[in-house]
Formats: structure tokens, C-alpha cells, sequence
């Protein structure tokens, strides 16, 4: 077993500073990324939400199968935009 399967996630603790680093991964360590097209959709998709959502993103890490990045939310909680918007893009691709 592991620790996964006896435990749930524990919430996420609210930033001061508003600043996270994120991480998003594929499945299994599925690779989400399969060209320079996938992650160039991804940073455009990104841009676009942060225009709406008002976060600013202070570096990015894409790599081919997961996600680094350091953002500080303004006006939406975090796990409103990463449930909202990344994880759409992520079913637009069946990832």
C-alpha cells in the first residue's frame, strides 16, 4: 500500500504572500507534452486565464511529462483556477 491510498490529500495551506508553486503532472508520469505545439497551447491557455483570473506568473518549467509554476493569485483561489482552467485543457488533449 501506499501512503496515498490510506491518506487523502491534505488541504492546501493559504499563502500570505498570495505566491505557490504548482505542480502539474500527468497520470502515471504520462507524458502531457508530446510536441512544442502541446506546450505552446498550454502557455497560451495559461495567458489567457491569467488575463480573467488575475494571477501573475513568475516562471514557468514545462517539461514532457509534467508542469512547474510560480504564480501569486490576485483575485481567484488557487484551486478554483487549477480546477477550472488547467484540467480543461488537460481533458481538451484525453490527458
Amino acid at each position: 500500500m501506499f501512503k496515498s491510498d490510506i491518506m487523502p490529500r491534505q488541504a492546501r495551506k493559504q499563502s500570505a504572500s498570495g505566491i505557490y508553486r504548482i505542480m502539474l503532472r500527468g497520470i502515471n508520469q504520462q507524458v502531457i507534452f508530446k510536441c512544442d505545439e502541446d506546450k505552446e497551447k498550454f502557455l497560451q491557455t495559461l495567458n489567457h486565464y491569467k488575463a480573467i483570473s488575475e494571477y501573475r506568473i513568475f516562471a514557468n518549467c514545462l517539461m514532457s511529462n509534467h508542469v512547474h509554476l510560480l504564480i501569486k493569485v490576485e483575485k481567484e483561489n488557487l484551486d478554483l483556477i487549477k480546477r477550472d482552467k488547467y484540467l480543461k485543457l488537460c481533458r481538451e488533449k484525453g490527458i
